[in-house]
């Protein structure tokens, strides 16, 4: 039986990450830049007493950084270093020890600190454009790259090197067409995307993208409108035209690449589904083998892909959908994007992999679980952990029955019942 519990608050994935070595920035505020006439100089030992240091997971930015400044193999290299100290502090303690032991240390912040990448803390708008014209520390000269997501909201933005900037860039560009009208709070989050944290893993031997599947259908709906005064008012419509994207951020991958990757990944078990990222791309892939159901049962290979062109999905170890390549349609053909992302250097990237058994409780944030056949015992059943959870809460009776629970009903699409007001 699975168990959902309801919370209120932002929920932790339960999946399982595999990482690489973390990397070290700088992550400052502006108003130190600005009292030093935005020319700052700034130990690592400065920084790290000061807080101005941060930990990073390893990203796609990052990969393209060691890349451009010759930097190979950092992770082999980084744990070599650890292992070395590890080694050293186990022996007798004396001066040569603790000089080499020093010496390793200054080899791993080569390594890991990324001085061509760093970000800032806006302290307010002036400081903004100032900081966006460009500044220095240690000497480098940074230029604005992008604001991610949750950077955004709490005001800080991604510098690169002004050295590294040009090229940066143009890789995540990625040869789109740049004549093709977006939204800019839009492209500005896909270009983010180069900054999640993930691992790189082997090019698929190739990748399909098609057209999201798409149903239409006539349905009643509860339509919620707040054009009126007043509080928002709920009217059912019969019979409306809903239209149901069945394939929304995922995609398949056959069996064969999931080992593949799961042993990249060093899993002990083949991965029933991974988040990824590539060029412009982001979403779930599933371990589904489509070309055993295209012999079996489509008893077809030919698909069209998402410009409508005839493909053997023979040829294809991902299907990839409209809805996870956010800017399919700024590309020519699949040929187009696949090629322009390999000539800028993307990887393919996992930032979550899902767990080798599935846990029997789940909790939920704003989902709707209207999926479920629940009769009324079958909904005791489900909410009766979150209910005793929030009756040991003490919160007011009252609060608990005209607030609380009929939100909990909502979301799983069942009205307030009489025995509900009884509890």
């Amino acid at each position: 039986m699975l168990i959902i519990k309801y919370f209120n608050e932002n929920e932790v994935l339960y999946i399982s990450k595999q990482l690489s070595c973390q990397k070290y920035i700088f992550k400052i505020h502006s108003s130190r830049l600005r009292k030093e006439q935005w020319n700052l100089t700034l130990s690592l030992e400065e920084a790290r007493k000061n807080d101005e240091i941060i930990s990073l997971a390893d990203n796609q930015i990052l990969r393209w950084i060691d890349s451009l400044n010759g930097i190979t193999d950092t992770d082999s290299k980084a744990n070599k270093i650890k292992s070395n100290i590890r080694k050293l502090r186990k022996t007798q303690n004396s001066i040569q020890n603790n000089r080499t032991i020093k010496n390793f240390y200054k080899e791993l912040d080569k390594l890991q600190f990324k001085p061509d990448y760093l970000c800032l803390i806006i302290d307010n708008t002036q400081d903004y454009y100032k900081a966006s014209r460009g500044f220095y520390i240690n000497g480098i000269k940074y230029k604005r790259l992008l604001g991610t997501n949750s950077g955004i909201k709490s005001s800080t933005i991604v510098f690169i090197s002004e050295r590294l900037e040009k090229e940066i860039k143009q890789k995540i560009e990625n040869g789109r067409n740049p004549d093709k009208k977006l939204v800019t709070a839009k492209l500005e989050a896909y270009k983010a995307l180069t900054c999640s944290a993930s691992v790189p893993v082997s090019l698929p031997n190739g990748i399909l993208i098609v057209k999201d599947a798409e149903t239409e259908f006539l349905s009643d709906v509860i339509y919620v409108t707040d054009e009126e005064d007043g509080e928002p008012k709920m009217k059912t419509q019969k019979q409306q035209s809903v239209r149901l994207n069945a394939s929304d951020g995922y995609g398949l991958m056959l069996p064969s690449l999931a080992a593949r990757w799961s042993k990249e990944l060093e899993l002990d078990y083949i991965v029933s589904g991974v988040n990824t990222r590539f060029s412009f791309e982001k979403g779930m892939l599933f371990t589904f083998d489509f070309i055993d159901f295209a012999e079996k049962i489509a008893k077809q290979f030919i698909v069209k892909d998402a410009w409508d062109h005839e493909v053997d999905i023979r040829n294809t170890e991902i299907i990839l959908t409209t809805s996870m390549v956010k800017l399919w349609d700024s590309y020519e053909s699949c040929a187009d994007y696949i090629n322009n992302s390999v000539k800028n250097g993307y990887t393919f990237g996992i930032t979550k992999t899902c767990p080798k058994a599935l846990e029997s409780e789940r909790n939920l944030n704003y989902q709707f679980i209207q999926s479920y056949d629940l009769d009324d015992n079958d909904i005791d059943t489900l909410i009766s952990p979150t209910i005793n959870e929030m009756k040991q809460s003490q919160l007011p009776q009252a609060l608990f029955i005209t607030q609380l629970l009929p939100i909990l009903l909502f979301q799983v699409d069942i009205p307030l019942r009489k025995q509900d007001r009884q509890i």
